[in-house]
């Protein structure tokens, strides 16, 4: 199976575009989070309705998390808000292509894939790939090329006894890294983040084989392998 796993998009249409179109040429599409942008002046709601219309084209089988972006708390004063708190995400599969969001767990071609949302974790049942915005903290992936840590502690503790094969992650622009591998008793982990280029037309993202269990890294061209 070939995944294209792109993040952090925030709603940058050059790379809403590239995501459209290249998806074609996979079997599946992964966003890994933060497709939405609350630096900007349009209100997040109103960004999810561009994102909606922007996700019915797609003809690609997707899977797609929320990330510390996507999510705005409910307005008290405004009671019928059902795209609060991330909500909005689920209601966009009402495009079929669209087949898991958060919370979901898929079987497709003989991998199961889960979606994890912003501030949850995921149960702890095993599975194949894991699609979160945040990669678990303490890794390549999750350290910025400054310093700073800004993984998710918690995950670990869900993981650690049924470790996934893949980690799908996005959230930290500039890591340490863009790929890293973990080998412990339970396991072999390896954690993929595309990062960021905000003056980029074309996204950082993996294309990953699962057949061949590999991955390429854009742009930089880096190669990685897992068992």
């Amino acid at each position: 199976m070939r995944i294209l796993h792109v993040s952090d998009l925030h709603l940058r249409q050059q790379c809403l575009d590239w995501a459209l179109t290249e998806s074609r040429n996979h079997d599946l599409l992964v966003i890994a989070g933060d497709l939405l942008n609350f630096h900007l002046p349009c209100p997040a709601p109103k960004q999810a309705e561009q994102i909606k219309a922007w996700a019915a084209a797609i003809q690609t089988p997707t899977i797609v998390c929320s990330g510390n972006h996507d999510l705005w708390p409910k307005n008290p004063l405004v009671t019928k808000d059902t795209k609060a708190d991330g909500q909005w995400l689920r209601l966009l599969k009402t495009n079929k292509n669209i087949i898991a969001t958060d919370g979901d767990t898929i079987s497709l071609n003989g991998t199961t894939i889960k979606a994890n949302g912003w501030l949850k974790l995921p149960d702890p049942k095993p599975c194949d790939i894991l699609v979160t915005h945040a990669p678990p903290s303490e890794c390549d992936c999750s350290a910025s090329d400054t310093g700073p840590d800004f993984g998710d502690q918690d995950l670990w503790h869900v993981i650690g006894g049924n470790m996934p094969a893949l980690i799908l992650s996005g959230h930290i622009h500039h890591p340490r890294k863009h790929a890293c591998q973990i080998r412990t008793l339970a396991g072999s982990l390896t954690i993929l983040n595309p990062g960021m280029n905000t003056s980029a037309p074309i996204p950082n993202h993996w294309a990953i084989n699962t057949t061949s269990k590999k991955a390429l890294h854009y742009p930089s061209g880096a190669i990685v392998n897992w068992r």
